[in-house]
């Protein structure tokens, strides 16, 4: 039966396939699904003339370690192939692991060149949510919060946990394994997707017909918040378009721009944008007659890394944006930068080109609300604000040539109605409460990666390891040292990566508490590369476990190791590669 079904499959993605004009692909989806877990991969074939009688499902094993196998396999007879992780959202934390693989061997960089070599691209955007980011992970991302669902399929009332389950940490910790190993499996690029189960897809917001059969396929349906299989309709999206910057429009053209990660995904919207990087654009470069030919002439396109450095400069990105045709006008550009030293990880977000007269907030950098048109009752909005293309060549103010990087843009649009504002107005009652009234739909790239040479690497102080530790003599604390060293203190720390001081205060009753921060109350989106988790002013709880500290941060357990050399202490956190980054500055 499944033989005969995979036949019509090819038959019909060959009889529809029209090179130059319509692009259809030999192409199936993996559903791995363990516990409940999302590990769902699409996977496409190149061409349909050498196609395997059978796919390799989630029946033949749920674990991507073997597909990639299979798919090695696949490769060597010809048959050319990659896989598109999606849904990394509701993964539970192990879509993008860093210490260990699906079997619980240690992740390596044989690992890392496999799950690369099949699997170069990530899905960003569908209809059950968005895998950029989460609010927690990016508490200075003023727009992270964009179409946010986190459930185990499945399963009514679950969450599934934050760590390891969006692209942009994974991007962070890949090159945080890059500076601490010499490898990284997640240089990805990025595509957005329907996952529609109904055969059309809901891309418009003004069009929502649900993507999951009878149960979200009326607007009272949709509204009414009922749960199936754990998905709350009302809390899914519209589907996602994966856009490819292709010579052609064929199987091979397309496929092969896939490969090399020259895509993108919109929430979407149908909004073309291209981001190249290089060493020496300027603001010249718009007077080009054939602007993109000299882009990719003087540099590297999305999904590419940036050539060696030739001098003391800064690299510098032209980014371009139009709006879709029919839909919102642009609010503004902005790139993302992520970065990481000795173990830790960290990001930054530059507005760069943005419609009207708004004027960065010179404290923050930051640029004003574009504002709104969206009429909310009437689920109406008006092209009265915004810009219908926005262009911009800049070069990064932070850069350090010592520490690996990453870029990408991201596009947002002026706010418009979500579509259960216009469901909510075809119904005439007001917009559900629990979910937002308005979006701004947006536009993300792939990144562009900077990775520092020898000489560049030099530049700072490679910080200490626990290996480098363990040489000089230092030890860890047993649980008897650490359980007299911090339970009932208040533990000043050092973070050395970032000079930053903060005071813990570890209770009798296994909460531990953040009090100060520099010696002042914390402020917010300030834990990212501390020894804590929770809220500010929220105790969390910890303990003593088999020689460590054992707390949570988004969700995930963490380690922290205390080590002694020559009377002074200093700390591990397990999520930090193997670095040593606190200095314990006093204990009371």
């Amino acid at each position: 039966v499944a033989g005969g079904i995979w036949q019509q499959t090819i038959a019909i993605a060959d009889k529809y396939y029209k090179p130059g004009k319509f692009t259809t692909f030999v192409a199936y989806e993996w559903t791995s699904a363990p516990h409940n877990q999302n590990m769902h991969r699409n996977v496409f074939f190149r061409d349909s003339k050498k196609v395997p009688a059978l796919p390799f499902t989630a029946l033949d094993s749920n674990k991507p370690e073997d597909l990639w196998g299979w798919m090695d396999d696949q490769r060597k007879q010809g048959n050319e192939v990659l896989a598109i992780s999606h849904n990394a959202n509701l993964s539970n934390g192990i879509m993008f692991p860093v210490d260990v693989d699906d079997r619980g061997r240690p992740i390596d960089a044989a690992w890392a060149e496999t799950r690369m070599r099949n699997e170069s691209l990530t899905e960003i955007h569908q209809v059950k949510g968005t895998s950029e980011t989460y609010p927690d992970l990016s508490p200075n991302d003023e727009f992270a919060n964009y179409e946010i669902m986190s459930f185990l399929i499945g399963l009514d009332n679950s969450t599934s946990k934050i760590n390891g389950s969006y692209v942009r940490q994974a991007w962070q910790n890949g090159m945080a394994l890059q500076e601490a190993k010499g490898f990284n499996p997640y240089k990805m690029g990025v595509v957005a997707a329907s996952d529609s189960h109904n055969g059309v897809i809901p891309y418009a917001q003004n069009n929502n017909f649900g993507s999951h059969g009878f149960t979200d396929n009326t607007p009272e349906l949709r509204l009414s918040g009922k749960k199936n299989s754990g998905m709350a309709a009302l809390q899914t999206s519209t589907s996602g378009l994966a856009g490819v910057w292709a010579e052609e429009n064929t199987r091979e053209s397309i496929f092969d721009a896939m490969k090399r990660k020259e895509v993108y995904g919109t929430s979407g919207v149908r909004i073309p944008v291209r981001l190249f990087g290089g060493w020496g654009f300027d603001s010249t470069l718009w007077n080009e007659k054939d602007w993109v030919h000299a882009a990719y002439a003087k540099g590297v396109s999305m999904g590419g890394d940036l050539p060696a450095k030739p001098g003391k400069e800064a690299p510098s990105f032209v980014v371009w944006a139009v709006k879709d045709a029919d839909d919102g006008n642009l609010d503004r550009i902005q790139i993302i930068k992520g970065w990481t030293k000795n173990g830790q990880t960290f990001e930054k977000i530059y507005d760069v080109a943005w419609s009207g007269d708004r004027q960065p907030d010179p404290a923050t950098g930051k640029v004003p609300a574009v504002g709104s048109t969206v009429d909310i009752s009437k689920a109406t909005y008006t092209n009265t604000i915004g810009a219908t293309e926005l262009k911009k060549v800049w070069v990064d103010p932070d850069f350090d040539p010592a520490q690996h990087a990453f870029y990408y843009a991201r596009v947002l649009q002026i706010p418009t109605p979500r579509w259960s504002t216009y469901d909510a107005a075809k119904l005439q009652v007001p917009p559900p409460a629990d979910v937002s009234a308005t979006v701004q739909e947006r536009a993300w790239t792939s990144p562009i990666w900077y990775s520092p040479n020898a000489e560049d690497g030099k530049l700072t102080a490679r910080g200490k390891t626990i290996d480098d530790l363990k040489t000089e003599g230092a030890k860890a604390l047993t649980n008897e040292q650490l359980q007299a060293y911090v339970v009932g203190k208040t533990i000043k720390v050092r973070n050395t990566v970032t000079g930053q001081t903060f005071e813990i205060v570890y209770g009798n009753d296994g909460q531990r508490s953040v009090i100060s921060v520099d010696g002042k109350p914390p402020s917010d989106g300030e834990y990212l590369n501390m020894l804590h988790g929770g809220q500010f002013g929220v105790p969390a709880s910890y303990e003593i476990k088999d020689g460590h500290l054992v707390t949570t941060l988004g969700g995930s357990p963490f380690e922290a190791t205390v080590f002694e050399q020559n009377g002074k202490y200093v700390a591990a956190r397990s999520s930090e590669f193997g670095y040593v980054n606190y200095e314990v500055e006093a204990v009371k």
